[in-house]
């Protein structure tokens, strides 16, 4: 092959690993996985793209941002190596699913999350999660 050749291949390699990476989760436990994970790992802007936006949610977003930028280098590193144990999926219909889940590295502690599909698109609503 020529240098052409392979220059177009490897670009398009590059361009169609880029496109798949971007990809966001598009099922109620993908979604909240996606979440999760985005927060454990302090990737924030990640994170909000699965947020149902409203002004509640984004004050909650915030609160919860800033609780875990406050953690312990040692307590950050244990959320990044955790994984998302879920213990119950709870459709409501089909817009909405309650998620009873809890990281791996806080395995007594869990946690229930709310998402709701709109457009399409499963989101979080964090309301749900702080007034229960």
């Amino acid at each position: 092959m020529t240098k052409i050749n392979l220059t177009i291949i490897a670009f398009l390699s590059l361009y169609f690993i880029a496109c798949t990476s971007n990809k966001m989760a598009n099922t109620d436990v993908a979604v909240a996985d996606a979440f999760v994970k985005n927060l454990n790992n302090n990737k924030f802007e990640e994170a909000e793209k699965y947020l149902l936006h409203d002004k509640t949610n984004d004050e909650y977003f915030e609160v919860t941002k800033k609780s875990m930028l406050q953690k312990a280098a040692n307590e950050l590193d244990a959320y990044k190596n955790a994984n998302l144990i879920i213990h119950e999926t709870k459709p409501q219909g089909d817009t909405v699913t309650i998620i009873n889940y809890s990281n791996s590295n806080k395995t007594s502690q869990s946690n229930n999350l709310k998402l709701v599909k709109v457009n399409g698109q499963w989101l979080v609503d964090l309301k749900f999660t702080f007034l229960n």
